[in-house]
């Protein structure tokens, strides 16, 4: 079992091969050069699925009213969870040397049936801030969310409670 400290919160624990701890894989280093990336992937199963949640964490958040600090911030998210998605799929499709390889073993079994998820998680945040928050990641990672096929609610911002509930964050 691990555990991923980000941001003030402790994830986890989850089976070792089902976290992915991209930022911190071979993989990664290798072309991590202009390439911003989310801390970790992490398989869910489902009783009638299995979903692969892309996790990015933060400590906090501009407010949506501080127009171009908001922007930027939005941006930045809207990069690490899609070169995530990306890389993920092109390690997958054996892009890299060492491409699936490289990826623990549940991941190297996955197939196109998975379902994927894009979080964000903000330590510290209230409810009623992550809305606006949510709906303007959701705006910033349409195209992706399209382009990939994932369903509407594929973008999701939590804190930490909503996150705990998730059985994302360490009681």
């Amino acid at each position: 079992m691990m555990t991923v400290s980000e941001s003030g919160l402790i994830f986890g624990p989850f089976p070792d091969d089902d976290c992915f701890l991209i930022e911190q894989s071979e993989l990664y280093q290798r072309i991590q050069h202009g390439v911003a990336i989310c801390e970790f992937a992490l398989i869910r199963q489902r009783q009638d699925s299995t979903r692969v949640w892309l996790v990015e964490a933060k400590s906090s958040s501009p407010r949506p009213d501080n127009g171009v600090r908001f922007n930027e911030y939005i941006d930045e998210i809207k990069q690490k969870l899609s070169n995530a998605l990306v890389l993920l799929l092109a390690a997958l499709l054996d892009r890299h040397t060492q491409g699936r390889s490289a990826l623990p073993l549940a991941f190297q079994n996955l197939t196109h049936r998975e379902e994927f998820r894009l979080i964000l998680v903000i330590n510290g945040h209230s409810d009623a801030w992550l809305v606006p928050v949510q709906e303007a990641l959701q705006v910033a990672l349409r195209p992706l969310v399209r382009t990939f096929g994932l369903p509407g609610s594929a973008v999701i911002v939590l804190n930490e409670q909503t996150a705990r509930l998730h059985g994302l964050v360490a009681e």
